[in-house]
């Protein structure tokens, strides 16, 4: 396990504790919708990337596991609406601690591509 990882997951531990100390329970079901439906997507989006780059040879059919990825890249947008509509059903601390969890998770994106290498 790299030290990006590391950090990244002592980040998210700190800011689940942040969020259920200043939010309640409703700021860690806020926290924990942000930053699942944030990797969620992080993660859809880089299989496909992914997916893209390969070229398989002609003929073959597609295999199961980028079946699933097509299928994750298409429906995280609903998913993430949905999330994001549950998170204000939950009200309170849920929202404000949603859009943190969502901006945290992005900006260990930016910092993972300048972390040198």
């Amino acid at each position: 396990m790299t030290w990006f990882w590391r950090a990244g997951a002592s980040l998210a531990c700190i800011a689940l504790v942040g969020a259920a100390l200043t939010g309640g329970r409703t700021g860690l079901i806020g926290m924990t919708m942000g930053l699942g439906g944030s990797l969620f997507n992080l993660w859809a989006l880089w299989a496909a990337i992914k997916l893209l780059g390969t070229l398989p040879p002609s003929g073959r059919t597609a295999s199961l596991g980028s079946v699933f990825v097509v299928v994750a890249f298409l429906a995280k947008v609903p998913i993430f609406v949905g999330l994001v509509w549950l998170t204000y059903k939950v009200g309170e601390a849920a929202p404000p601690c949603f859009l943190t969890g969502l901006g945290l998770v992005y900006s260990g994106l930016v910092g993972w591509v300048l972390a040198p290498r």
